[in-house]
């Protein structure tokens, strides 16, 4: 089943919640997706709550490509839930609709897909690349609306120079794992 939902002519929709802790990055995901629909020329809303980020506290994000009019994605409307910490599977997966797809930072086996990007990071020298990890290892999938390409192309328009080659080479990796070890 494609996680497109045709209207209007040939605009796209797609609604996708980011889940995670303060500092794990959840706003630059929300970022990169947000500047990849716009590189599509599709319609893009997003709306964030991080107030206890900066204490290590649950941040969600919602990310909505199409015609949307509203930010907020309603419970089990998400076509993609993105879990950066796994323990907020109890808390987010309430949005996720009946055929969605969950993206866990974990080594768990559960009821979703999962890749542990924090030891992947730690293995590349920088845990802030796990998000980048699993965005790259669900872009295989082939679920989201964009491609590696448009992706690689928003993380060159929104990272800074000195980090560039580490987050482009995160993301690589996540999607070549994925592909070399068959895990998708």
């Amino acid at each position: 089943m494609s996680f497109f939902k045709k209207r209007q002519g040939n605009m796209e929709k797609q609604q996708i919640v980011i889940s995670g802790l303060g500092g794990q990055g959840v706003l630059f995901l929300t970022r990169i997706l947000s500047e990849s629909a716009l590189l599509m020329d599709l319609d893009v809303i997003t709306s964030e709550t991080h107030g206890m980020a900066q204490r290590g506290g649950t941040v969600i994000s919602n990310v909505k490509i199409g015609g949307f009019k509203s930010s907020l994605i309603r419970a089990r409307k998400a076509d993609i839930l993105f879990l950066l910490a796994r323990e907020n599977l109890d808390i987010h997966s309430f949005y996720l609709k009946e055929d969605g797809i969950i993206y866990a930072n974990t080594n768990k086996p559960g009821p979703y897909k999962y890749i542990d990007g924090n030891s992947i990071a730690k293995r590349l020298g920088s845990l802030v690349v796990a998000n980048l990890i699993i965005l790259g290892y669900a872009l295989k999938d082939g679920k989201l609306f964009c491609s590696i390409d448009i992706v690689k192309d928003a993380i060159k328009r929104i990272t800074p120079s000195s980090k560039l080659d580490l987050n482009i080479d995160a993301l690589k990796y996540g999607y070549e794992i994925s592909k070399k070890n068959n895990l998708l």
